[in-house]
């Protein structure tokens, strides 16, 4: 299902406004793709990504347990990943 136009607009000019260029990343335009740097991440979303380890796998992965958008973004954002899986 396709994001509303308001949704998209409010979401890449937040994004656009913060030097992001979002990738769109499925065909019914509802995923965006970017990378950022771990300091730029955490104060775009008031967030603390960290490096948790799997033992199992000795694979790190970076996760936060919390972040938050504005206001006026968050009502049209269903989730950020990776954040807390």
């Amino acid at each position: 299902m396709a994001p509303q136009p308001e949704s998209v607009q409010a979401v890449t000019s937040w994004l656009n406004k913060n030097g992001i260029s979002p990738e769109v990343y499925s065909s019914a335009g509802d995923l965006l793709r970017f990378q950022l740097p771990v300091d730029q991440a955490n104060k775009l979303l008031n967030a603390n990504f960290t490096g948790y380890v799997h033992e199992k796998t000795n694979t790190t992965m970076v996760r936060t347990l919390a972040y938050s958008l504005p206001a006026d973004v968050s009502e049209h954002v269903a989730f950020v990943y990776p954040a807390n899986q």
